[in-house]
């Protein structure tokens, strides 16, 4: 027994601190010589980011380590005794991806090391009959905004600003360059923490009621997330005669809505009299593994019976539209970014900014 209790003492020692004859308290040392390599399945000269199959080897090594474990974007993934951890990224066409692999020590000591690496990760269909994006048979492309330009264009899209006062959250919406961007192919929102008249974060919401319309069809965009812990970015829409008939007689469908507390979840809805905040029925979420390494579709397929929800061709939700339903007159798009609120719930204490990016929106009908 007495060995058992000096074992047990001398682990505590050592999780702990240690002493030295002049009785100074230190930590006990981190791992240390970490040290990790990432093996992109199918890289060559030719092919700098992979085969398409999307898919890294990650072998790490430290002197002093317990588990190493591993974080793709920040969430983390596995853990590993033997410092291997193979990983699929499933997010479409070529995305930039933070590796992250914290080698941790007996004492609960950390070491850490991050790479930034680019994949290809190309779509996988079966038998063809998977359609990540693009038309339904019959259909035809009516209208997109595939944000070349340099500057966002008002022909189609126009800014909501201020504290909108809904939902409980914490947002102040503006026009800034700042918070809303046009560059390099992508529409860019993004939310900081900073005050601005009394709120504590400011970010940019847009819309295209009055541009653009629409009634039936495919609406999808590709969307890159804003990721953290209180971000709440969505793409949506809501009926056109709102500013007639208020919410939520207009209607309100939400092909996306993700709140980054959950950094694996979409959700979608609809919502309409009868049926809003805690009487909704319609919500339903998809786990996408992958969801928060880069662009995903997000699409709604829409007639005058039903609504489809998809994310990268995987129905999960279907809305059934009855006689009385004010899903079958126009509705127009809107993107932001919002923080906090009845869904995006807490903030992080060390929340900065957080960036959707928005490839394209389309419509087919």
């Amino acid at each position: 027994m007495k060995n058992v209790i000096n074992y047990i003492f001398v682990f505590m020692s050592l999780s702990f601190m240690s002493c030295n004859e002049d009785n100074e308290v230190f930590q006990v040392d981190r791992p240390s010589n970490l040290t990790f390599t990432v093996d992109v399945v199918g890289e060559t000269p030719e092919m700098p980011n992979g085969d398409g199959s999307g898919m890294v080897i990650i072998e790490a090594t430290a002197t002093g380590v317990v588990k190493y474990d591993f974080y793709i974007n920040d969430t983390k993934r596995a853990s590993t005794l033997d410092g291997k951890y193979t990983h699929t990224f499933e997010a479409l066409g070529v995305n930039q991806n933070d590796i992250r692999v914290e080698a941790v020590g007996l004492s609960g000591g950390v070491s850490q090391q991050t790479r930034s690496i680019s994949i290809l990760r190309e779509e996988d269909t079966t038998d063809g009959e998977l359609i990540i994006s693009g038309p339904l048979p019959g259909q035809a492309l009516v209208w997109s905004d595939e944000f070349d330009g340099g500057s966002l264009d008002t022909s189609n899209w126009v800014f909501e600003t201020g504290d909108l006062g809904v939902n409980n959250e914490l947002q102040r919406y503006t026009d800034r360059s700042d918070n809303l961007v046009v560059e390099d192919g992508l529409l860019k929102i993004t939310a900081k923490a900073e005050q601005l008249d009394g709120n504590a974060y400011t970010s940019a919401r847009i819309k295209t009621q009055g541009k653009r319309e629409f009634r039936f069809g495919t609406m999808e965009a590709r969307i890159k997330l804003a990721l953290g812990q209180g971000t709440w970015p969505a793409f949506w829409m809501l009926g056109a005669n709102i500013d007639e008939v208020g919410w939520p007689v207009c209607g309100e469908i939400d092909i996306m809505e993700y709140v980054g507390r959950n950094p694996i979840r979409t959700y979608s809805n609809v919502f309409f009299p009868g049926n809003t905040g805690a009487d909704n029925t319609t919500s339903r979420s998809l786990d996408v593994d992958g969801l928060d390494e880069g662009f995903h579709v997000f699409r709604a397929e829409w007639d005058t019976n039903k609504i489809v929800f998809k994310v990268d061709g995987v129905e999960y939700n279907t809305f059934t539209i009855t006689d009385g339903l004010p899903f079958r007159d126009d509705f127009f798009f809107i993107l932001n970014v919002a923080m906090g609120g009845d869904f995006g719930g807490t903030v992080s204490p060390d929340f900065t900014e957080a960036t959707m990016e928005v490839d394209y929106v389309r419509v087919y009908q």
